[in-house]
């Protein structure tokens, strides 16, 4: 969730650090992270998955680099980067999450978050105030 949450706060034009302009982009995210986890399970199931997927993908990049970058590391360490490479590869590629971790668990979580967005303003604003 994070790293999608990163994603869309850095694409776009956020450079604008005034406070009304993150008051925007919090108000924004809470949008759409209320518009896509007010789907049903079925969809935020696709979500995870997707997202399971772009970090299992970024990951195997990331060791095929180390990898490449380290030609001359042991063959023991090569031959077990290799052996992680393809167990991220293999063709078991379905959702794994802990079993006490539904779609439905993920959407609740994710709902409230997106809806306490809008008062984080408001939270820092009286941290600042009290902090004066």
């Amino acid at each position: 969730m994070v790293k999608a949450v990163d994603h869309w706060l850095d694409s776009g034009d956020n450079n604008d650090a005034t406070p009304a302009a993150a008051k925007q982009r919090l108000l924004d995210l809470s949008a759409r992270l209320s518009a896509l986890f007010s789907q049903g399970d079925n969809r935020v199931s696709e979500w995870m998955y997707r997202q399971q997927q772009s970090a299992r993908a970024a990951k195997v990049r990331a060791l095929h680099a180390d990898m490449a970058a380290n030609t001359d590391a042991p063959d023991y360490w090569q031959k077990a980067l290799s052996d992680v490479i393809n167990a991220n590869i293999g063709s078991d590629q379905s959702l794994k999450m802990p079993d006490d971790f539904t779609a439905s668990s993920m959407r609740q979580l994710l709902l409230t978050f997106a809806q306490s967005l809008p008062v984080w303003e408001k939270l820092w604003q009286a941290q600042r105030a009290k902090s004066a």
